[in-house]
């Protein structure tokens, strides 16, 4: 078994020989193969870009649900004013809401799932303490509960509504979908300050780690070292 560290590279190729029994059997050698083992420094500045990359992503999540519940609200009063019908550019507005509201719900899954991932990397290579990497587990799954299970019911009530133009269940729909981005705008932004925390937290993680490291590579220079 080859122990190896961090920056260490393994160089190796392959042997093929036949069964050529008449003219005896021949090798073939392949060309000089090398593996190198990430370094500490490679592997946590590819951890860090991919929560920069969550961190943007769950930024923009917010700035557009903020913007989405302000269409919604502005769009109740429009069906409030409205008599009998719904103008047709106004019918257009809502569905693009609904389908923006069903893209952004989309994204939030997509960050716990790379949230998941970036875990599961980070623990192959023991890049975080387990307590750590448990809190940013349990806030992976906390992202991915954060939207209610009914929700999607009451975008088809939306469109329902729409459809029938039944003014006052879109209006109560309309109503009811502000609400619920409202919480989840809100929920999602106190999960940011979270992120945040156990970032600066993976700094102090880290320093440990490449001390740790850095002693066990000396341990192991001392072992190989003739006396």
């Amino acid at each position: 078994e080859i122990m190896l560290m961090p920056d260490d590279e393994v160089h190796y190729h392959f042997e093929l020989t036949d069964n050529d029994n008449i003219s005896g059997p021949k090798k073939t050698i392949s060309e000089k193969l090398i593996a190198m083992v990430p370094s500490l420094a490679d592997l946590y500045k590819e951890m860090e870009s991919e929560e920069e990359n969550i961190e943007e992503q769950f930024n923009d999540s917010v700035d557009e649900l903020i913007n989405l519940k302000e269409q919604l609200e502005k769009m109740e009063l429009n069906v409030l004013k409205a008599e009998d019908d719904l103008e047709w550019e106004d019918q257009q507005k809502i569905k693009e809401m609904v389908s923006k509201a069903k893209d952004e719900f989309e994204r939030i899954k997509n960050i716990s799932n790379a949230m998941e991932s970036l875990m599961k990397e980070s623990q192959k290579h023991n890049l975080l303490m387990p307590d750590l990497s448990e809190k940013f587990t349990e806030l992976s799954k906390l992202i991915n509960e954060i939207i209610p299970e009914n929700i999607l019911n009451d975008l088809n009530e939306i469109q329902n509504s729409l459809e029938e133009m039944n003014l006052e269940e879109l209006q109560k729909s309309l109503e009811q979908m502000a609400s619920n981005i409202s919480e989840i705008e809100s929920e999602l932004d106190r999960y940011i300050d979270i992120f945040k925390r156990l970032k600066a937290e993976q700094k102090l993680d880290e320093l440990k780690n490449r001390l740790g490291k850095l002693t066990q590579q000396k341990s192991k220079l001392d072992e190989d070292s003739p006396n």
